[in-house]
């Protein structure tokens, strides 16, 4: 946790990591079904709007190849167990995605990409963090 600001220098480095994404928020996820977005170049009204709401959280991560190198346009899908709203990101050419605004709970992330078979994972969001995500594919034989 950083000095007083309630979030870390590493969650912090993740969400810069994260542009630019496409982010499309659902109704479950606390933002009222808005369209898809991008993240703007300067975060800290981002990472100040999380950091200052006591029921949002995030996740970030990155979507590797088994070789290492990351992947860029795997669509990654995630959804609030137990409800039926989905989100969705595309991975960044660094091959990394952020979702903000979620409500806390365990969220089922599902990463697709046409060259890779599917993985999933699961992912617990807590109120006020960045929960991460490192997900590698498999390429399709």
């Amino acid at each position: 946790m950083g000095t007083g600001s309630g979030r870390s220098a590493r969650g912090a480095a993740l969400v810069a990591l994260a542009v630019p994404v496409l982010v499309a928020l659902g109704g479950c996820f606390g933002g009222g079904g808005q369209p898809a977005q991008q993240l703007p170049d300067d975060l800290s009204g981002v990472t100040q709007d999380l950091t200052t709401s006591a029921t949002a959280g995030a996740i970030s991560g990155e979507v590797l190849a088994e070789s290492g190198a990351p992947v860029p346009g795997a669509l990654v899908t995630i959804s609030l167990q137990g409800v039926d709203d989905t989100a969705d990101a595309t991975t960044a050419d660094e091959g990394v995605f952020y979702v903000g605004n979620l409500f806390p709970g365990d969220y089922h992330v599902v990463v697709s990409h046409i060259d890779y078979e599917p993985a999933e994972t699961t992912v617990t969001v807590v109120a006020d963090r960045i929960a991460t995500a490192s997900i590698t594919l498999q390429e399709q034989p």
